[in-house]
């Protein structure tokens, strides 16, 4: 079974919290959601969709009133919760990725994750475990594709392939690799799946900034599928990285410092 997971970002430009939101379906789901979204931009006479513009009534969104924006996406909310899947929103606040995860000495010798990068090794880990217990197929072929020119998007093609050849022999993370095929990046204009992926993610800002709240929907914090299901059909999993969960992951690079001198000094 091929699944595709589209993400975009919101609040990587000094916002005080960063965002991934994406939808997760199956290729035959993508096909027709595609359908359907462009026939939702005709109606509404626009080329694609991007919520900064539309945030800041700009280009296609020039003179749209507060009720017009709010009606468009609920009609785009509604399209992915009757085609897709599940979607999801990874979130991080800089303050405690600073202190949690950077620390007040900032480590040196192994590769630090960026705030987009670290949401993104969270997303690969916890919502291909998400897609694993949905599917529950033996054959799942896992690809991600993100939105191209971010400057922390070579952040995350590092962390797709670093995740794809580790051996490191713990089953949960086995799992997860055994699914991952590839990490692609596109052009929002030409994707809808990278469209709907920035209603999440602008949804998501919203709901984190309480900036004149047009949340889509409720954001369960159940972490697995059935859980969330009781609450919602079609879950969005609200996913935050925690203060517990961000000092785990700098636990993981004071071990590979660890163990990079470990192999320094056998060499001695």
């Amino acid at each position: 079974m091929i699944v595709k997971i589209y993400i975009d970002e919101s609040g990587t430009h000094g916002s005080p919290v960063v965002i991934l939101g994406g939808w997760v379906g199956r290729l035959g789901e993508w096909a027709s959601f595609d359908e359907k979204w462009k026939r939702l931009l005709r109606r509404e006479s626009l080329s694609y969709f991007h919520s900064k513009e539309m945030r800041n009534g700009k280009n296609e969104f020039k003179g749209w009133p507060h009720l017009r924006k709010r009606n468009f996406m609920s009609n785009a909310s509604r399209l992915a919760l009757k085609g897709l899947s599940f979607g999801f929103t990874i979130t991080v606040k800089m303050d405690e990725y600073k202190k949690y995860y950077i620390g007040e000495e900032r480590l040196k010798g192994v590769m630090i994750d960026s705030s987009y990068g670290l949401c993104f090794r969270y997303c690969l880990g916890i919502v291909t475990t998400l897609a694993i217990e949905h599917y529950n197929c033996k054959d799942l072929d896992v690809h991600f594709v993100l939105e191209s020119g971010h400057k922390n998007l070579g952040d995350a093609e590092r962390i797709f392939h670093e995740v794809r050849e580790t051996n490191w022999p713990a089953p949960e993370v086995q799992k997860v690799k055994g699914t991952l095929r590839t990490i692609l990046s596109g052009d929002k204009k030409k994707y809808p799946g990278l469209q709907i992926a920035d209603v999440n993610a602008y949804s998501a800002f919203q709901y984190e900034t309480r900036d004149n709240n047009l949340e889509l929907v409720s954001l369960p914090n159940e972490s697995t599928v059935q859980a969330a299901k009781k609450i919602q059909k079609v879950p969005i999993f609200h996913l935050p990285l925690s203060q517990s969960t961000l000092t785990q992951f700098r636990g993981l690079l004071l071990e590979q410092l660890e163990e990079k001198r470990g192999r320094r000094k056998a060499v001695i």
